[in-house]
């Protein structure tokens, strides 16, 4: 069975990040898709939203879709977790599972910063969604040579955009999946 991995903050989840999932199951073959909401990330410092908030918002935006799941294995670790770890305690859970990691076109790019990334590229794929001006040009052949660009729309949203929005009063309506910006609201998320 074909896995695929999407690992990120997800403060919040937002369209563009339901987007490249998509479309990496449909070009990828993916049977499962489990977005992987960070723990500690060791390459992200600063504050982030509460675990509980960013895993209600992914299960809002993922219900009713039967290919996406959500994989809490960092969150639960409390501690720094590394994409080799979480790749290692998947194929414990699945074994003999192919596994592809999706990652957009600016994450792909800080790849050789993560712990023991030649070995996780020994072993998976990496799907590339893409961004305004990427190149796999400007990837070391060791990635490019694992890198699949997906052929997804590009979509120009950030999750700290929306959070500045959100924090100016301005609307982050259709950047969001419904639920997910009455959550953010019912819950007086982002506001300073």
């Amino acid at each position: 069975m074909k896995l695929g991995l999407f690992g990120g903050t997800f403060d919040p989840v937002h369209i563009g990040h339901l987007l490249l999932a998509q479309q990496s199951v449909e070009q990828a073959g993916i049977k499962k898709l489990f977005f992987v909401p960070s723990g500690c990330p060791p390459h992200r410092p600063g504050t982030l939203t509460p675990s509980e908030h960013r895993l209600a918002m992914l299960n809002l935006a993922t219900r009713g879709n039967q290919t996406f799941d959500i994989f809490d294995f960092e969150i639960k670790k409390k501690e720094v977790t590394y994409t080799y770890q979480t790749v290692e305690r998947l194929k414990e859970l699945y074994p003999g599972s192919e596994i592809c990691f999706v990652l957009g076109a600016d994450s792909v790019l800080e790849i050789k910063t993560w712990m023991k990334w030649r070995e996780l590229l020994s072993e998976l794929w990496i799907l590339v969604g893409q961004r305004p001006v990427f190149s796999l040009e400007h990837l070391e052949e060791t990635v490019r040579n694992r890198a699949v660009i997906l052929n997804n729309p590009i979509v120009d949203i950030s999750a700290s955009e929306i959070r500045k929005r959100i924090r100016e009063g301005k609307t982050v309506k259709y950047m969001l999946p419904e639920p997910v910006e009455r959550y953010i609201a019912g819950h007086n998320l982002y506001r300073g």
